[in-house]
Order: structure tokens, then sequence, then C-alpha cells
């Protein structure tokens, strides 16, 4: 039987969280694709905006806005871009070369 603590781990993580983690691996699978890499920037904070409204209602997120898909959508986006700055900061900081 396969060991499913990380899978338990990832789901009991906030649907914000959830979702910077799965865009992140996104952004792997694009990276790994034939599209082009200057697009990736902009499908991560796209597909994060189509998607957060729909997870939204399980987060624990209260607030009162007067459109909360819309608001849910910036919320998603945000979080793509995000996804984005962690992975171009993992890269840096991978492939900083050290000073003599």
């Amino acid at each position: 039987m396969p060991d499913l603590t990380l899978v338990e781990n990832l789901t009991q993580l906030s649907p914000p969280a959830l979702l910077a983690v799965a865009l992140y691996g996104l952004g792997f699978v694009l990276k790994k694709s034939p599209m082009s890499d200057w697009l990736i920037p902009f499908v991560l904070p796209c597909v994060g905006a189509a998607v957060f409204p729909f997870i939204a209602d399980t987060a624990s997120i209260n607030y009162t806005v007067k459109s909360p898909t819309a608001w849910s959508a910036i919320v998603g986006f945000v979080i793509g871009m995000g996804a984005t700055g962690i992975n171009e900061a993992v890269k840096q900081f991978t492939n900083r070369k050290s000073e003599p």
C-alpha cells in the first residue's frame, strides 16, 4: 500500500496554499511542454483566476464584497503570480554561482 502522508498533508492545506502548490507543479509541466517559456508567467495567473472561485467556498476566508466571484478571481490571479514568483526565486537561488 502506498504511503499517502504527502497526499494527506496536501489535502489539509488551505485552498490558497493548495492552489499555489498545484500551480507551481503546473509550471513545471508547462516548462517541459512545447509551449513557449515566455507564456508560462501569463498562463499560471489566468489558471489561478479561473480555478480559485470554484474552491474559494471551501476556504476559511471571510470577506464581504459586492462581487465575491470577481474577488476570488483576483485572489486566484495573485496566487498564480505568487507561484510564478516562487518558481523564479527558487531558480535564481539554485542557479546562483558561488563567489570566489
